[in-house]
């Protein structure tokens, strides 16, 4: 009786058991998983696309600088008397593009025709047109190929004929404008 007793009980314990394995089973579980991480990583890729379409557009910076000083001066002045330039920089771009860019200068007062521009740009790229195009405006177009996912410029004026006062600076990187920017030529 003892023997038929632990026999009853032990195939009582296994279609217990067997009974909570086929209650716990759910079919296809790896699909729905699957189906799971798929969208998952979509709504990441979709996440990465609009950061990148939002985040990643290129922006202009543009700051004076001064020979034999690290970094920038700050501020939107340009001495003369001390040979600052005034430099830009497009960021974030993708590096060994070649871009073509556009410069426009509109000075603060009226210079005669013929009157060659009175900065120099201190790039190494070769500058392929550009010129005085009014009374008021200097205007130069060069290719430049991007390194360190940039693109940069910088002037430097000469002190014995550049007018004082207000310019407006008007960067265009390939087909984005990137509008004016104010800076003032001091003593």
């Amino acid at each position: 009786m003892k023997k038929s007793a632990g026999l009853v009980l032990t195939v009582a314990l296994f279609s217990a058991f067997s009974t909570l394995v086929n209650a716990t089973y759910i079919p296809n579980i790896f699909g729905a998983y699957n189906r799971g991480v798929e969208n998952a990583r979509y709504e990441n890729n979709q996440d990465v696309y609009y950061y990148y379409q939002t985040q990643a557009q290129p922006r202009i910076y543009v700051d004076v600088y001064e020979p034999g000083r690290r970094g920038p001066v700050g501020g939107n002045q340009v001495s003369l008397r001390k040979n600052q330039n005034i430099c830009w920089q497009v960021y974030p771009v993708p590096n060994d593009n070649q871009y073509y860019i556009s410069e426009l200068f509109n000075l603060p007062q009226s210079v005669r025709l013929g009157v060659p521009f009175f900065g120099q740009n201190t790039t190494e790229d070769e500058i392929h047109n550009g010129g005085q195009i009014t009374n008021y405006t200097y205007g130069y177009n060069r290719k430049q190929i991007s390194k360190t996912n940039s693109l940069s410029s910088c002037w430097v004026f000469e002190s014995a004929r550049t007018p004082k006062g207000v310019y407006l600076m008007s960067v265009k990187v390939g087909q984005v404008d990137f509008g004016s920017i104010k800076f003032e030529i001091v003593d």
